[in-house]
């Protein structure tokens, strides 16, 4: 199985569901919008060159190997480059579900008590064993 990465993109608010459509195009398979408010200074915002504190917060899984170039294609699309265009950076998914969830729930290899126990230690942090 091969490692995954989770791509993260902040963008303004409302421009979410363009992106997915753009990440359909490479066989993502896992998308998420949320909705996100910020609370940086506006100096800050106008220095990353993002508009206003409403954003929409996407996120999209991907094969480690095809990372970067999803990103930078995904990301030219968007207009990333520009003015108020957003933010996007990637980190290895094993980072925020653990190792056997980054494989086994893309994979949809895992077995039912496997899965509740890890989404519950995805969620809640408890430290159960496997």
């Amino acid at each position: 199985m091969k490692e995954i990465e989770l791509l993260i993109f902040i963008i303004t608010r409302g421009r979410g569901d363009e992106l997915i459509r753009i990440s359909a195009e490479h066989n993502i398979s896992f998308s998420l919008i949320m909705h996100g408010r910020g609370t940086v200074s506006s100096d800050v915002l106008e220095m990353l060159g993002l508009e206003g504190p409403e954003k929409d917060v996407v996120l999209l899984s991907v094969e480690k190997d095809r990372a970067d170039a999803v990103m930078t294609q995904i990301a030219a699309k968007m207009k990333l480059d520009l003015p108020g265009g957003g933010v996007a950076f990637s980190i290895p998914f094993s980072a925020v579900a653990g190792q056997f969830m980054s494989y086994e729930l893309f994979a949809g290899t895992l077995e039912h008590e496997k899965k509740n126990k890890g989404l519950k230690k995805l969620f809640n942090g408890s430290k159960g064993g496997n």
